[in-house]
């Protein structure tokens, strides 16, 4: 009774808390605007991280890797031929699925978790970054040359993903912040949740339980791969700018790492406990070092804002919301103890 008394109290925050972000951009700037968009924007991308190296236990260092694709595939359709970028984002997030697949077979078929797996994901990242960068077919989409990026014309067309101000932008990423976290829910509470979990402890544990280790983190690989594409999309059409140095950068499957790590592996709202941390921790550092003026304050904002990361990380191991319940859940045995020794 008791645990089903705290998952309602959890859901009528869900539900305030969403409440709430659906009035507050009415009272922001359209800069502050921004800050709130890019929040709920790590919220949506730790979400979908989540499925596969919170509950699976399988850290994914090149996610970057489906987020460019999503990007690139949706971008490419709508200027070659005239796809409507709501259309194309989920074709870009299945072609980032079927690729997550195939580095799901290589990897997993041949028992290449851990760190082999990490590593696999991020040379993935690298060369699709190389690609892009490379690929003749994408100069004729670019000013210059398709290493230096896409330019995403301006239609200011809802058919197009285009609108003027940032207000629409933020009620779709706010959606698809949601709909992650309830989709992770979901997840966690599926047998293909349980299975993850299981994997995540012992793969010898949850084969003796007739758990298929192959099949369990390729299916959850390419939900994970779907999803981030999805935001590939977009923040491409929001910012208009296709950059391969950016959609496959290493800095963005580390944020996405960052906000399961500091909110905690495999919970479901950490991840919006860790998207706040890092957005807020880097907008005040951001804030106290540009009022130091000179060349250095972008490089003294960066190495503060890494010290912070790691401190959290090194005193939160387990993530801020992990250590809370675990807190909580001592402070109540410790009340039934003394309670049944009086």
């Amino acid at each position: 009774m008791t645990g089903r008394m705290m998952g309602r109290k959890k859901w009528a925050g869900f539900g305030a808390g969403l409440l709430a972000l659906l009035l507050l951009p009415l009272l922001l700037s359209e800069s502050h605007q921004s800050t709130v968009i890019t929040c709920l924007l790590y919220i949506y991308l730790g979400s979908a991280w989540n499925i596969i190296g919170g509950l699976g236990k399988q850290i994914s260092f090149g996610h970057a890797a489906f987020f460019g694709v999503g990007a690139y595939t949706s971008t490419i359709l709508m200027l070659e031929i005239g796809v409507s970028p709501w259309i194309g984002m989920i074709a870009g997030g299945g072609v980032a699925a079927v690729a997550a697949i195939l580095l799901g077979v290589l990897c997993f078929r041949f028992r290449l978790g851990g760190v082999y797996f990490s590593i696999a994901t991020l040379v993935f990242a690298e060369i699709f970054r190389i690609l892009a960068i490379n690929a003749e077919f994408l100069r004729k989409y670019s000013d210059v040359a398709g290493g230096l990026g896409i330019t995403i014309p301006f239609r200011s067309d809802p058919w197009n993903y285009q609108f003027a101000g940032n207000l629409p932008y933020y009620y779709i990423i706010l959606a698809l912040s949601a709909g992650a976290i309830l989709s992770g829910a979901a997840v966690r509470g599926s047998r293909l949740g349980y299975s993850l979990r299981a994997l995540g402890d012992s793969d010898e544990s949850a084969v003796a339980l007739g758990v298929h280790p192959g099949k369990v983190k390729i299916a959850a690989l390419a939900l994970s791969a779907f999803l981030v594409a999805l935001a590939g999309t977009f923040q491409f059409q929001f910012i208009r700018y296709l950059d391969p140095n950016q959609s496959f950068s290493l800095h963005l499957s580390i944020i996405m790492v960052f906000v399961c790590l500091i909110g905690g592996f495999g919970e479901t709202f950490g991840v919006v406990v860790g998207a706040i941390f890092i957005v807020v921790v880097r907008e005040t550092i951001t804030s106290l070092t540009s009022l130091m003026g000179g060349m250095n304050a972008g490089a003294v904002s960066e190495a503060i804002y890494g010290a912070c990361l790691m401190a959290v990380a090194y005193f939160f191991p387990n993530g801020i919301v992990s250590y809370a319940r675990a807190r909580i859940g001592r402070a109540k045995r410790m009340r039934i103890t003394a309670a049944g020794t009086c």
